[in-house]
């Protein structure tokens, strides 16, 4: 499992399973763009924002629970 700091500069392409860091507030523009093996993705209580085109282009993300 890939750890999501918010530090990160490039994300593995790779990348198949993240766990978004207790630190993280803010996941950046296009931070995940082009994974396209993302399958899945935790995210944190402190998460506040999650920039434009975060996931674009990540065709294997599905969403399990949705909160309307």
């Amino acid at each position: 499992m890939y750890e999501y700091t918010g530090r990160d500069h490039l994300v593995p392409s790779n990348v198949t399973h993240v766990r978004i860091h207790s630190s993280v507030t803010k996941i950046g523009k296009g931070a995940f763009k082009d994974c396209k093996q993302l399958r899945e993705v935790v995210l944190n209580d402190g998460l506040r924002v999650i920039g434009k085109s975060a996931f674009q282009e990540c065709y294997s993300l599905e969403v399990d629970q949705y909160w309307g």
